[in-house]
């Protein structure tokens, strides 16, 4: 279920251990389909619970009285992406010089089991994600549009004086 070399639609699982703020995090993915799970996690409720989005979006609606849309949790999940991504940049981290393990990529892979044979590109999985987050792909510094786009104007004025 977690392990990176899984590879399912949509999803850059071996790239969140170079595009996450936190790198390695079991619940997280990476890519655009990553914006669900940042919001569940930063509202400390668990990915199993919160596969039925439509679930999750109306306890959540419940709970906080807010009448939240699918784009609008979303676009929530995205803001926090970049939010913690701002963080480590302003902190003088660029994830992409972390080092990933090889075992995690499956160099070697692995001789037996569901996932024999099987080995994920993390630099090639964490290059589609800055395109697609729109982040430049040598600094990870998130566009200035991007970043007014969700309305992070004071987090752009910090990055982009």
């Amino acid at each position: 279920m977690h392990d990176p070399k899984l590879t399912r639609p949509g999803r850059l699982d071996a790239a969140r251990y170079l595009m996450d703020a936190t790198p390695g995090r079991h619940t997280q993915n990476s890519g655009p389909n990553s914006f669900q799970s940042h919001f569940v996690n930063s509202a400390g409720l668990c990915t199993f619970g919160a596969w039925g989005g439509a679930n999750l979006l109306g306890a959540f609606n419940s709970v906080t009285g807010f009448n939240f849309t699918t784009a609008e949790l979303l676009k929530a999940g995205e803001r926090i992406l970049n939010i913690r991504h701002a963080f480590n940049l302003r902190e003088g981290i660029n994830e992409l010089k972390w080092p990933v393990h090889p075992r995690i990529a499956g160099k070697p892979p692995l001789a037996s089991g569901p996932l024999a044979g099987v080995t994920a590109d993390v630099e090639i999985q964490a290059y589609w994600a800055l395109g697609a987050f729109d982040w430049d792909r040598a600094t990870t510094k998130p566009s200035k549009t991007k970043l007014l786009s969700l309305g992070l104007d004071d987090v752009a004025k910090d990055l982009w004086p």
